[in-house]
């Protein structure tokens, strides 16, 4: 299933009208053209990466949030960052983190080559 048909499908099963199963088709047209907008505006689903070798596979310069390493005092999410070294480094720290700690992850930000 495509991204724009996977959105489509989403955005379709909205709550709408009382009158959904007679406009159904015109519905569903609409939602399909939302989410082509939406996807032509740069939305992607988010990915979570589990695995050392996928976070490996990412450029330098991509951020990562974890899902499980928090700041100690509030319970934030923290960010991490692939340096030019190839290591993992927490915000603007200048130490790195090995993955072991933060894995898993949702991918924020991938630069393009």
């Amino acid at each position: 299933m495509s991204a724009r048909d996977e959105l489509g499908k989403l955005l379709f099963t909205l709550p709408v009208s009382d009158r959904a199963a007679e406009t159904a088709p015109e519905i569903m047209r609409l939602c399909d053209e939302a989410a082509e907008a939406m996807l032509d505006a740069g939305y992607r689903r988010p990915r979570t990466i589990t695995t050392e070798e996928e976070l490996d596979a990412l450029p330098n310069g991509s951020v990562v949030l974890s899902q499980v390493y928090r700041h100690y005092l509030n319970g934030m999410d923290i960010s991490f960052q692939r340096w030019e070294d190839g290591l993992w480094h927490r915000g603007a720290r200048s130490t790195d983190t090995h993955p072991d700690n933060f894995l898993p992850v949702t991918v924020l930000h991938e630069p393009t080559p």
